[in-house]
């Protein structure tokens, strides 16, 4: 795919870009960094005007990202309101969830952002727990102002370098894949640590009472 994409010239170019990061946001494994390192190399080789490359990844990825959104406002309400739902998160812990995703939410989506494994996550997390469009907005456009230029910069800077980019590319997916796997763990570790805790106190009431 990569090297049909940089033989291509024309709309049809900035068309199969556009497609490739929309495909990415919809679940396809595209990871997002390498449509723009492509858009870089693309601009080294002089086949796209290297201004117009940058406004299609951008607007690309910052749509990818609201439909991300869009799916979890959607359908948040309804599973808020799901029986099973409600015996796993209460209203009260689910106002908590929102207040801090807003309050870190920069931090988070640009966390988010470069993680293509967490990405999707945490954007249908955002919708489903009615954290402001705004705010989400704002903090998706400010992280993507930051990714898109590194990854077309990269990949124009290193155009002769391709090959050894794209491994560097896999290596760090995997590295990120792992940190994901590590933090899950992790936080799993201290949920069912917790959980234990909480159950020998009731216990320890009920003991008491009797």
């Amino acid at each position: 795919m990569e090297d049909w994409l940089l033989i291509q010239d024309g709309v049809f170019l900035y068309f199969a870009l556009f497609l490739m990061l929309m495909g990415g946001a919809v679940g396809l494994p595209i990871p997002e960094d390498l449509p723009l390192i492509l858009a870089g190399i693309i601009a080294h080789n002089g086949n796209g005007e290297i201004h117009l490359l940058f406004i299609v990844c951008y607007v690309s990825i910052l749509l990818g990202d609201l439909l991300i959104y869009s799916v979890g406002w959607k359908f948040g309400p309804s599973l808020h309101k799901h029986k099973w739902f409600k015996a796993r998160l209460s209203p009260e812990r689910l106002a908590k969830i929102r207040r801090n995703l807003e309050k870190r939410s920069v931090l988070m989506i640009f966390i988010a952002r470069h993680l293509f494994y967490f990405r999707t996550v945490t954007f249908l997390t955002c919708g489903a727990v009615g954290m402001s469009f705004k705010r989400f907005i704002l903090a998706d456009a400010a992280a993507a102002l930051v990714s898109v230029p590194l990854m077309m910069w990269l990949g124009y800077t290193g155009a002769d370098q391709y090959a050894a980019l794209t491994s560097s590319r896999k290596e760090t997916n995997i590295i990120s894949l792992l940190l994901v796997i590590v933090i899950v763990a992790t936080l799993l570790y201290f949920y069912i640590k917790r959980r234990a805790g909480l159950e020998t106190g009731e216990d320890s009431e009920v003991a008491a009472e009797k």
